[in-house]
């Protein structure tokens, strides 16, 4: 099962549940997409789509939710319930920012800084990155990871995938942000591929509720709040290629 946005454009997804399509089209929590039959969102799909060039991620999504509403007559509503968050808040009382952390050397384009998805492989990326630091060897088992240009509201983003839940930024911090923080459990390094040895002994790996306050100055409180979910009011089978 994999996703995947190629420098190109070109949008490949394998061996995807429906369900993961629609939320990966539409950015959602697993609590956040609501309805439609278990059985029918289980189904899995191939899916090879070629954007117009330079299509930057998130427009391949706003073309995803096209092809969805088309292909699976997929019909969505809004509601909003109170759902368990986390809030990103700086770990100070007085906002200090933590070692690790800085302000931004780049004078970066906002819209540039915010296409995550084509800036994954390119870590001497100044603007919009996040991943593993220059030079990093997953063989040391202290490499770290780095964020080149990123505002707090897109490291909340970021950060909502590993935790599962959606992140409320609270920082107050504004204008971008450079820094480098251990791998973390939640995190990654991703696995290898199946049959091929890790070269990380993950039982080692601290928590991201650790790593954050100790050398970023952040910190993930638990929370209720409210947040926008997508009901789904109709789906059916696809339509044929």
């Amino acid at each position: 099962m994999s996703v995947r946005v190629d420098e190109g454009g070109r949008f490949t997804a394998s061996n995807m549940p429906l369900r993961q399509l629609i939320r990966y089209a539409h950015q959602l929590q697993e609590s956040e997409l609501v309805g439609g039959s278990r059985e029918q969102l289980a189904e899995r799909f191939d899916v090879l789509a070629t954007p117009p060039r330079a299509s930057s991620t998130p427009q391949v999504r706003v073309m995803l939710q096209s092809l969805l509403a088309t292909r699976f007559n997929l019909q969505l509503r809004t509601d909003v319930r109170e759902l368990p968050v986390y809030f990103l808040e700086a770990a100070d009382a007085r906002r200090r920012l933590g070692a690790q952390l800085r302000p931004s050397a780049a004078k970066c384009d906002v819209a540039a800084a915010g296409d995550f998805g084509a800036a994954k492989a390119d870590s001497s990326r100044t603007c919009g990155y996040l991943g593993p630091a220059p030079g990093a060897s997953l063989a040391s088992g202290r490499s770290m990871m780095a964020l080149r240009g990123v505002t707090m509201e897109e490291f909340s983003r970021l950060l909502e995938g590993p935790v599962r839940r959606r992140i409320v930024n609270r920082t107050a911090l504004e204008g971008m942000f450079d820094g480098e923080f251990d791998f973390s459990a939640e995190l990654g390094p991703p696995p290898p591929p199946p049959g091929n040895p890790d070269p990380i002994d993950r039982q080692t790996l601290p928590s991201l509720f650790t790593v954050l306050p100790e050398q970023l100055g952040l910190k993930l409180q638990a929370a209720t709040a409210p947040v926008p979910v997508l009901v789904i009011e109709r789906l059916e089978a696809p339509t044929p290629d």
